[in-house]
This record gives C-alpha cells, structure tokens and sequence, in this order.
C-alpha cells in the first residue's frame, strides 16, 4: 500500500474519533437556564485566610419613601454621573446646563448633602473653565456632603489645592464687610411725634 493512502486511512480514522467525541458531548450537554431573582442570597467565595474576597454592595437606600423623591433622587444620581463623564472628557458647556438642572432637583428635597454634592460638580466644572474664585466658593459651600457621599472625599483633596483662593476669599468678604459698614449712622427716632389732626383715626 503506498504512503500516500496509508497515510490517507489515518487521517479519515483520526476525524471519525473527534466527531464521535463530539456528538457525544452533545448529546449529553446540559442547558442551565439561570432564575432570577435567585433563591439564595450570594456568598463570595473565601481566601485561603478565611476572608472575603468580593464583597457584595449594600442595597442602595432613598432619602425618602416618596417615589416622586426617590425619582428626584435617582434623577441626580444620573445627572451627576453625565457631569462627571463630560468632565474628564473636558465639556464644561454641556456640564453645567446638567448640574444646574441636578441642582434645581437637590433643592426639591430639602436635604443639605445631596444639594452640597452638586455644588462639588458645579465647583469642578468652573475649575475647568479658570473661575478660581468661583470654584473656591462652589468648593467652600459643598462642605456638608463629606463624610456623606463619595464626592467628599475627593473635596478635601481639592480644598486643600484651593487653600489660597479661599483665603483670598474670606478676606474680600471680611473686607467687603468692613467697607460696607464705614460712615454708616445710626439716626434715633424722634422721641415725641406730632401727627396731624387730619391724619388721627376716626374715633369709634
């Protein structure tokens, strides 16, 4: 038998195998159709020292029980997630038409953190534009959101880079204050005024 054939039975006898091999993995292939919600909560595996190496996330909690809040809410969540993509991507325009309309929203429900979490955007986005002075005030009033959410912690870093301009800041409003104050008298009232008869009320 030549090699040529020889070598032709071993090839058709070699793939003959793979495709047994292979109609047997489908014939026996299982389709896992996965339930949601699932019925077990889920459990991150362990390390080799006992500990946790994903950790699940808390369930996000709303401010309020009112869904019209609760869409105010998630409605500057959002925004302020645009803001911070327009932002590295240096859109400063487009930014702050969003975080004045996320600010607008914040003043709806009345509570200081999630106001002073926008004003940190509105601080960042007149960084980008070269309005220090503006920035610095933006970043002075977004104090109340430290400890509060994730944007605090990036304003302490960005009050400190700000620490001249606040400075200056506080001694034009310190100055302002003085000045406006400056030859300003005090005039008492008359202590006996005379009103005319005409002017009397009428007597009951």
């Amino acid at each position: 038998m030549p090699a040529s054939a020889e070598a032709l039975q071993v090839e058709k006898a070699r793939r003959a195998k793979l495709e047994e091999f292979f109609m047997q993995y489908k014939s026996t292939e299982i389709v896992h159709i996965p339930v949601w919600p699932p019925h077990t909560r889920f459990s991150p595996p362990l390390s080799d020292g006992g500990e946790e190496v994903i950790k699940e996330d808390p369930p996000f909690q709303f401010l309020y029980d009112n869904p019209l809040y609760q869409g105010y809410e998630l409605n500057i969540n959002l925004i302020t997630l645009r803001v911070k993509g327009l932002i590295s991507h240096r859109f400063p325009g487009k930014a702050a038409v969003l975080v004045e309309e996320a600010l607008e929203k914040a003043e709806k429900l009345k509570y200081i953190p999630i106001y002073a979490k926008c004003l940190y955007w509105k601080g960042r986005i007149l960084d980008l534009q070269g309005q220090r002075q503006e920035a610095a005030k933006a970043f002075l009033d977004a104090r109340p959101c430290i400890g509060k959410y994730k944007e605090g912690e990036d304003l302490i870093q960005w009050l400190m880079e700000y620490e001249e301009d606040i400075e200056e800041l506080h001694y034009d409003q310190q100055h302002n204050y003085r000045g406006s104050n400056f030859g300003v008298t005090r005039r008492r009232p008359p202590r006996r005024l005379c009103v005319p008869a005409a002017e009397l009320p009428p007597t009951p």
